[in-house]
């Protein structure tokens, strides 16, 4: 090989060259698996957190009162500190982070992405969004067309939530990095949304669906469908559960694949040994309580 290189290069740096070769090599793993066994793609993982807020009605976020920004800003600042409490880097997401980073994924290409710089006269919107990209969207699944290039963007959700759910055992829901049959095979985005609504309603519904739960656990039909009692279990739990005082949540998680046209079947296969399902119009939710 040493040789061989040095043929190539007539005298050129021998490592300069094996480096570029391994860039070359390790490029290929943008959006294929770089074995033949098992996917292995090269990562550039990124963990964000998002929190936001209800506005009223018929308002823009540009809307939003001094106190309800003080109240994000106070709220960023207690993620922040509690991350770094237990020694986890954090850094601020500024725009010209936040441009790049959506750049890759709504600008999708097999070569290396461009660095943008972010000019603070021109909207956001428009410096994330390439001119030469064309968005086709389904209500299963979508489409990206950046200049020549297609490429496939499939949806999936949980498609039922076990009875118990430990969040150490997640890779059973959506995929692991370590088990080879549950990694996922291509670039994606796992979205863990969890919603507080407002308590007053909440109670509502969780009385609502226990009296519901009721009605069909004691029912003549409910010997055949054992899970009616388990559901009218879980609800008295829930409902015992917020009348103490607990916070009603909900929470699905979402999973976004992204490959190029055609690599749609390799992609998506082993997702069914997930609890993952294509998503459409209906989301699969988790509701559990959060102590007070």
């Amino acid at each position: 090989l040493f040789r061989s290189v040095r043929n190539q290069t007539g005298g050129e740096d021998i490592f300069k060259v094996l480096s570029q070769n391994r860039v070359e090599y390790l490029g290929n793993g943008k959006w294929r698996s770089l074995f033949s066994d098992q996917p292995y793609l090269v990562r550039n993982l990124h963990f964000l957190i998002s929190y936001t807020i209800p506005i009223p009605e018929g308002t823009k976020s540009v809307d939003a009162t001094v106190d309800d920004i003080d109240f994000l800003k106070r709220m960023r600042v207690g993620i922040i500190s509690t991350l770094r409490s237990v020694n986890v880097g954090v850094q601020n997401l500024d725009p010209e982070k936040f441009i790049n980073l959506l750049n890759g994924i709504l600008n999708p290409q097999s070569s290396a992405q461009p660095k943008l710089e972010y000019d603070k006269n021109q909207l956001i919107a428009e410096q994330m969004v390439d001119a030469d990209s064309q968005y086709l969207l389904g209500s299963g699944a979508s489409a990206i067309r950046h200049k020549e290039e297609m490429y496939s963007v499939l949806p999936f959700h949980v498609r039922q939530y076990p009875q118990y759910w430990p969040g150490y055992k997640n890779g059973e829901l959506i995929g692991s990095f370590f088990k080879k049959a549950l990694r996922i095979p291509c670039p994606f985005i796992v979205s863990l949304n969890i919603s507080v609504p407002d308590q007053v309603s909440a109670k509502s519904i969780v009385k609502a669906k226990k009296t519901r739960a009721t009605q069909m656990a004691d029912s003549d039909v409910a010997k055949f469908v054992g899970q009616w009692k388990e559901r009218k279990r879980d609800w008295e739990y829930t409902s015992s559960r917020v009348d103490n005082g607990d916070r009603f949540l909900k929470a699905f998680y979402q999973v976004v694949l992204f490959m190029p046209k055609g690599a749609e079947e390799e992609c998506t296969q082993d997702r069914k040994s997930t609890r993952l399902n294509s998503s459409h119009l209906v989301i699969s939710y988790a509701v559990f309580c959060l102590k007070k």
